[in-house]
Formats: structure tokens, C-alpha cells, sequence
């Protein structure tokens, strides 16, 4: 019984593992598409927001530092001639740091196809340079394999004590079974008159019930077998009693007159 549970136990595991793939597929992709929507109206409205006097370094530079909590987004500024700039160490670092965490495998199930755009940077009419934002899972990623890895904890918690209070409840609802082995054990040696107490749950009272029954039929027929063996015995007995007596005094006397 319990390898069965085990057994539903595991394939329901699975179930819940590609459902829990699947579904976080699905969010991660709204994810990531609705985090580069923002990402893309953030750069407009920055480069909005932005529009002075300022030299055009200083400008992709203070860009760069307006644009580095997009969350899912990998920001990249360059300038016109194409060149990167440098990106300030907090642009998704703890994020990138906590997608590591989710293994290989998981990531590959999980990904979505790699999306990146490019937002030319257009100040006084001038192209001063390009934004180019590329998609980011792995902090979400790393999200939902923390959150996969706590249930799959909670849950081989839950089903450990599961199994270990239906062991004790199998154990105790099904311990008048080896009484009932050891019974017919009884039996086998010929012992009739073993006799099994009556368990408090219904089904196997039956059982033991029928078994005390079949006990004490075979004990009744084996005394009654005793008493007819002991009557053929005292039968035999009582016919050479009666032979030896003819013998002795009919044909003893008539052998001894015609002798």
C-alpha cells in the first residue's frame, strides 16, 4: 500500500513539475515582454526628460545611471559612433547575481527566445547615440526556481510525515493480519484450539471470525473423530471378547467330546 501511494506520489510530482515549467514559461515571457515595454518607454521618457544643455557624453552617461533599476532588462548605451559605454556596476548585478543560482537545465526549460531592441538616443534633432536593451530572464528565472525549490521542500516535507503516519496506521490496522498467519500456522500444526481475539476494525473482524469458526469446527470434528476411533477400538475389543468366549466354551467343549 504505501509503495502504491509512493508511487501516485512520484507521478503526481511530475505533473506538478511540467505544470510549474509551464506556467513559468508563460509568466516569464509576459514578464520579460512587459519589463521591455517599460524599459523602451523609460529611455523615451528619459531622453525627454533630458533634453539640455549638456555635453553628449554626459548625457548617455547620466542615461546610463536613470536607466539601471529596469528589472528582466539588460540596458547597453553607446554612442553615435557605436561605441559602448561603460555601465554602472549596480545595472542588474544583484539580479544577475541571483540568476546564477538556477541551474543549467532549468533555465534552458524556462528561457525565452533572446529579445533585444534598439531606441536611437535623438537630442535637438541630433542622433547623439542608441540604447539598445537586450531581455534579462534570470533573475526571473532565479525567482521561480527559489519558489519551485521551497514547495518541492514544503511538499517532501508534507509527504515524508504523510507516509510515516499511514506506515503507523497501516502497521496498526493491519497487525491482525499476523495473527491471522500465525493462526493458520496453529492449524497447520494441528492445534484446533488456537482461537484469535476480534479486532475492532470490521473487515478483519469477519476474517477472524470465519477463522475461530473453521478452529472450532475442525477441533469439534477432531474430537468426534477421537470418539469414534476410541468406539471402533472397543468395538474390536468387545468382538474378540465374544469369539474367544464362543471358542472357549462351544467349540472347545465339542472338540474335547469327539476327542
Amino acid at each position: 500500500l504505501l509503495i502504491v501511494f509512493m508511487l501516485i506520489d512520484v507521478i503526481a510530482g511530475l505533473i506538478a513539475g511540467v505544470v510549474t515549467i509551464l506556467q513559468a514559461r508563460t509568466s516569464t515571457r509576459v514578464e520579460i515582454a512587459a519589463s521591455m515595454e517599460l524599459a523602451e518607454l523609460l529611455v523615451s521618457e528619459a531622453v525627454g526628460l533630458m533634453q539640455q544643455e549638456v555635453p553628449a557624453e554626459k548625457f548617455l552617461f547620466d542615461l546610463t545611471s536613470r536607466l539601471r533599476l529596469v528589472r528582466h532588462v539588460r540596458i547597453g548605451v553607446k554612442d553615435a559612433r557605436g561605441s559602448a559605454l561603460a555601465v554602472p556596476p549596480s545595472v542588474g548585478g544583484a539580479d544577475a547575481t541571483r540568476g546564477e543560482r538556477a541551474p543549467g537545465w532549468f533555465a534552458a526549460l524556462i528561457a525565452a527566445p533572446v529579445a533585444s531592441r534598439d531606441v536611437p538616443v535623438v537630442v535637438n534633432g541630433a542622433r547623439i547615440g542608441s540604447v539598445e536593451i537586450v531581455a534579462e530572464p534570470r533573475d526571473e528565472i532565479a525567482e521561480v526556481w527559489g519558489n519551485t525549490i521551497a514547495l518541492g521542500a514544503v511538499a517532501l516535507s508534507v509527504n515524508i510525515a504523510v507516509i510515516a503516519i499511514l506506515y503507523f496506521l497501516f502497521g496498526r490496522v493491519l497487525d491482525p493480519l499476523n495473527g491471522v498467519a500465525r493462526g493458520l500456522a496453529d492449524l497447520e500444526q494441528r492445534n484446533y484450539r488456537v482461537r484469535l481475539p476480534r479486532p475492532r476494525a470490521q473487515e478483519l473482524a469477519a476474517i477472524t471470525d470465519r477463522f475461530n469458526a473453521l478452529a472450532q469446527a475442525l477441533d469439534a470434528a477432531r474430537t468426534e473423530n477421537e470418539e469414534l476411533n476410541h468406539r471402533l477400538i472397543t468395538a474390536q475389543d468387545d468382538e474378540r471378547r465374544r469369539t474367544a468366549l464362543e471358542l472357549h466354551d462351544e467349540v472347545g467343549p465339542s472338540l474335547f467330546g469327539l476327542k
